[in-house]
């Protein structure tokens, strides 16, 4: 029954009451009329006019009776008096209790609308009136096709009939443009019941998420450079506890190079791995860095196989999600260079570089939301006529719960300290089930609970518990949550609005706490990208999509000279050599599309110098799949690219004597030769035969004769210049291809030669004369010939060199 109706009928029950007494004072013949007139005057004061009076009173059969018998009006009267007091009382305490409910729903930074069950504007507070550009009570009464487009009002009418038919809570997300800015609001529609579980309306609140959804992006973006730096990367990177050193994440270049899975290592602690002769030296050199905030050690990792590699590994101090400290390791393998090679290889392989609470509450910054939701606790607490207000958040398990905001009223004994790791489903079985049936609580009576709630109720009234309200705090198809007040001074039951008004709040509460643990993730991720990029060895740029860079971490700055405010604004393809650059802008447009782009490529320092890089670019994405910005992870190659060099000329060089071996003499005299073709260019060939190798060997040993092959290929070089091609094409042959040498200069180099021979001939001690027979043959670009026809001749002229020699 409405409180207003009991208080009425208590009025009746008092106005009998006075009836009987002042009929009972008849006797009293010397009060009637003064008692009479005073009775009258009140009456027509309590109604406050005298329209209400006669509402009650016949006043000609009221005269009449006063004329024949006053003492039968006056009981009247006197009733009359006391009804209307008691009306009169009934109607202020329900005008204050509608004052309490307008400063709360004006308090609050939201915008909140009542409509009736057809969907009618009952009532809206002044933020919901200032966005429509009206007054609340001009919108009361109007429909939401008074106040939007039609195709919008339709379906804001189809989302009310849907929730007012189900008779469950909504949360609406929706995009709006407010000002001239598109903004995301999400809209919380509950159903308001009656005493009887009739749906009689719903109650509606909006709230502007739009920072939450960008903080929320950011930190997806984040994460996403996070992750695609770190899985990509090819230094060894880990994540280890502060106290065992134990490992909470490691990057796939780690596991690939010391042979473990994931499963191998993360909860294990380092220390199982290292040498027993180095973990003391580690042990310490981590504690010491932990208090500095980073440090460095050199020491030998076990792999799978059991071997050990030697690692120089970097540390420092990061925060993590959960607000607890960790280390980030840095490691790179120093066993040998040719191990290093290959170490680099398989980690060059990795690809790819990609880089954030669901609603804003009472716009706060996310360092105050906790100090808002214990306002905001107090606030509907008061308002309800609660003794205690309170918030629980399931943990990450998903099945306990922590009581993590409590308001309570003056006198009434907090209980947040105690109620902290419940495990829903072991203490509390058939509330668990109810409120992740997202049902919501209303216990009247926790004295009342049936058998099955029998363990709640023993858990109820241990903390003074009579009455409480509990409702689920959901965010998308998520539980994280419940919301409640309850009453321990006396039992309560509220009201639909009030219940309604509390789903309202709870939906705000979640969004708040969800935007808030947002933000910590998106600070600790930036934490962490941060601390990567500057603790990276490879040269990092992060471009925009122009390809202009918009920052450079610590590696790229000190290995290329440039300061990073220098690398800033300019294009990135301004690093690159000439030939290098070509092919990145022709890269580019596919990079845009594809999202990845690998190329070898030679940069030039602020000195310079060229150094070789493996350069991987990756593209970052918005929610939209735009391209926001690009990550360019390069990584120094240098070494490996000199190297392969050198393992390309060791394959084409003779190494006994340095000369170029058969396959790397014609490798570069079949380019000089289609050179010469282009330029018309002359040129000479000679072929030489070393004279007597055998007998050298037979008489002097093959050492001997080693030294004489060498020789050869001195006095080869100090005839002709360094340009020329110089080869050893057989066991004692020599061939020279001389670029830009006419035919004309043949003599000078057999000239030259003769010199160069008996200046080591006339050396003392020798114990033979060196000496070999050479045929020169040109090269006529007018009429042009392949190499093996320009060697048959010269081979040819030397043999008849060797015969005159035979000969005489």
């Amino acid at each position: 029954m409405h409180p207003v109706a009991v208080i009425e009928l208590m009025g009746l029950l008092a106005t009998l009451v006075a009836l009987v007494l002042v009929c009972a004072s008849r006797k009293h013949a010397w009060f009637p009329r003064i008692r009479f007139a005073l009775a009258l005057l009140l009456v027509l004061t309590a109604f406050r006019g005298m329209s209400n009076a006669l509402e009650w009173l016949d006043v000609p059969a009221a005269a009449r009776v006063f004329r024949t018998n006053l003492a039968v009006v006056e009981p009247l009267l006197w009733a009359f008096l006391i009804h209307a007091l008691v009306r009169n009382v009934a109607e202020q305490r329900l005008h204050q209790s509608q004052e309490r409910q307008r400063i709360l729903l004006g308090s609050l930074p939201h915008r909140i609308f009542f409509k009736n069950a057809n969907s009618v504007f009952v009532h809206v507070n002044e933020l919901f009136a200032q966005d429509v550009g009206a007054r609340p009570e001009d919108i009361a009464g109007k429909t939401d096709f008074d106040l939007y487009p039609r195709e919008l009002a339709q379906k804001y009418r189809s989302d009310d009939k849907r929730v007012m038919e189900s008779g469950r809570a909504e949360n609406l997300v929706e995009k709006n443009v407010s000002g001239g800015v598109e903004r995301t609001v999400e809209v919380m529609k509950a159903p308001v019941i009656d005493d009887g579980g009739n749906v009689v309306g719903l109650c509606g609140i909006s709230t502007d998420i739009t920072e939450r959804v960008q903080a929320e992006q950011a930190r997806r973006e984040a994460e996403e450079k996070y992750r695609l730096i770190s899985d990509n990367a090819t230094d060894l990177i880990g994540l280890l506890t502060l106290d065992d050193i134990s490992y909470l994440y490691v990057n796939p270049a780690t596991l690939k190079a010391f042979g473990y899975t994931e499963e191998e290592l993360i909860g294990k602690s380092a220390m199982e791995f290292f040498h027993p002769e180095d973990k003391e030296r580690v042990v310490r050199a981590f504690q010491e860095g932990v208090e500095r905030g980073e440090g460095s050690a050199e020491f030998r990792y076990r792999k799978k196989d059991g071997s050990y590699i030697w690692l120089e590994a970097m540390g420092r101090v990061v925060p993590r999600q959960n607000g607890q400290p960790a280390v980030l390791i840095i490691a790179r393998e120093t066993t040998e260079r040719k191990q290093a090679e290959e170490a680099l290889q398989r980690r060059v392989e990795f690809e790819g570089l990609v880089s954030t609470i669901s609603t804003e509450f009472i716009n706060l910054p996310h360092a105050q939301i906790d100090d808002g939701i214990d306002r905001a606790l107090r606030a509907i607490g008061e308002s309800a006529g609660a003794d205690r207000s309170y918030v629980f958040q399931f943990r990450k398990d998903g099945h306990t719960v922590d009581n993590t905001h409590e308001w309570c009223a003056g006198g009434v004994e907090p209980q947040i300290q105690n109620l902290q790791g419940i495990s829903l489903a072991e203490e509390l079985p058939w509330f668990a089930q109810r409120i992740r049936a997202l049902d919501v609580l209303h216990v009247p009576s926790v004295a009342s609970l049936s058998p099955e709630a029998q363990a709640e109720k023993e858990h109820f009234q241990l903390r003074g518990i009579q009455s409480l309200v509990v409702v689920p705090m959901v965010f998308g198809d998520r539980l994280l949550g419940f919301l409640g007040f309850d009453s321990v001074r006396t039992e309560k039951t509220w009201p639909a609005e009030t219940i309604a008004l509390l789903q309202a709040v709870g939906g705000m509460f979640i969004n708040a706490l969800d935007r808030q643990q947002a933000e910590e993730a998106l600070r600790n991720s930036e934490e962490r990208f941060r601390s990567l990029f500057e603790s990276a060895t490879e040269f990092i740029h992060v471009l925009n999509v122009n390809g202009r860079i918009l920052s450079a971490n610590p590696a790229a700055v000190s290995k290329l000279g440039y300061a990073e405010d220098e690398m800033v604004g300019r294009l990135f393809k301004e690093l690159f050599a000439p030939a290098s650059r070509s092919v990145f802008e022709q890269s580019f447009g596919v990079l845009l599309e594809t999202g990845e782009h690998r190329q070898e490529a030679e940069i030039v320092c602020k000195d310079g110098n060229t150094i070789t890089v493996d350069c991987s670019l990756s593209t970052i994405h918005n929610e939209h799949g735009e391209v926001t910005s690009i990550v360019a992870l390069q990584h120094d190659i240098t070494e490996r690219v000199r190297l392969r060099e050198r393992l390309r000329m060791l394959s084409l060089a003779d190494p006994l004597t340095g000369a170029n071996n058969r396959r790397g003499f014609f490798h570069l005299a079949e380019q000089e030769l289609r050179f010469a073709n282009r330029s018309k260019s002359a040129l000479l060939l000679l072929f030489a035969d070393l004279d007597g190798l055998k007998d050298i060997n037979d008489a002097l040993g093959h050492k001997e004769g080693d030294q004489a092959l060498k020789e050869t290929a001195e006095v080869l070089r100090e005839t002709f210049r360094e340009s020329d091609i110089i080869g050893r094409v057989g066991g004692d042959e020599f061939a020279v291809l001389a670029m830009g040498a006419p035919a004309t200069t043949a003599n000078r180099i057999r000239a030259r030669i003769r010199e160069r021979l008996d200046a080591r001939n006339a050396r003392q001690n020798r114990r033979y004369q060196l000496s070999f027979s050479a045929g020169i043959a040109d090269y006529n670009p007018d009429n042009p010939c392949s190499l093996d026809e320009l060697m048959a001749r010269a081979d040819a002229l030397m043999y008849q060199e060797k015969r005159q020699k035979r000969n005489g």
